[in-house]
């Protein structure tokens, strides 16, 4: 399983980029920070 890091996850790029790549086959790190996530991406 390859691991991925997205800065600024809580932001408009990086989380539509969470968004689209929450259901694949990845390892996602979220990287935030002074917002949170949104919490359609909390696990």
């Amino acid at each position: 399983m390859k691991k991925i890091l997205i800065t600024g996850a809580a932001g408009n790029l990086g989380g539509l980029l969470a968004k689209y790549l929450k259901d694949s086959d990845l390892n996602l790190n979220l990287m935030t920070y002074r917002n949170e996530v949104q919490d359609r991406l909390k696990v």
